[in-house]
């Protein structure tokens, strides 16, 4: 204790130069456990894990994960968009649509084209945020759609690291058949398949300001 008093004393003296020291407190037990085994790629267990949070451990799980996007797969950002959308519906649909890009561009760098199949599910997994994004289409609030596109584009533009494609892989059908971990295409190929992505999201909005959709 006496350590630490002694360190806070010189932080105000000094002003604080270089004595940061973080207010955050650490993560639960739970929230460590997954966090811990989701970052070594043991997503199995991770998942065990994460089904079985408490809605504390999700809002704390929500927090983290905002901070530290590029440690986790974006399937994230859609799994907790319906946990989101109990109190915040604009950041659960820009949650969703934000983990539905970057899934869309990280199974197109899989050798395996059977794993793209996976983000037409999507849907299924928050089906209240994807209803209501559905229901401010049918309601003709055009612009809602819009602004949130061009929100998800600049997110992605703001987020440059990120967690490495290999976990979308698993999702293809080779990996029931093909011996090995399943591949990734070169990664030289990763940045025109991140650009024709966005161009797909920018496409989509320039079809809704026009009114063709």
């Amino acid at each position: 204790m006496k350590k630490i008093y002694l360190l806070l004393v010189l932080c105000s003296i000094l002003g604080c130069t270089g004595c940061a020291i973080s207010a955050k407190p650490d993560l639960s037990y739970n929230v460590q456990k997954f966090v811990n085994l989701e970052t070594k790629g043991e997503r199995d267990k991770a998942l065990d894990i994460y089904k079985n949070f408490t809605d504390a451990e999700k809002t704390e799980f929500a927090q983290y994960l905002e901070e530290n996007q590029e440690k986790f797969p974006p399937f994230y950002f859609v799994a907790m968009a319906d946990f989101v959308f109990k109190t915040d519906k604009n950041k659960a649909v820009l949650w969703y649509n934000v983990g539905k890009m970057r899934s869309m561009q990280d199974v197109r760098m899989c050798e395996d084209k059977t794993a793209r199949g996976q983000t037409a599910m999507y849907s299924l997994i928050a089906p209240n945020t994807t209803g209501y994004m559905q229901q401010t289409q049918k309601n003709g609030d055009k612009n809602y759609m819009i602004s949130t596109l061009k929100e998800v584009l600049a997110w992605d533009k703001a987020h440059p690291k990120r967690v490495s494609p290999i976990w979308s892989c698993y999702h293809g059908a080779q990996v029931f058949y093909k011996p090995g971990p399943p591949a990734l295409l070169p990664k030289s190929e990763f940045p025109k398949i991140q650009k024709e992505v966005r161009k797909n999201f920018e496409e989509l909005i320039k079809l809704l300001e026009e009114g063709k959709i």
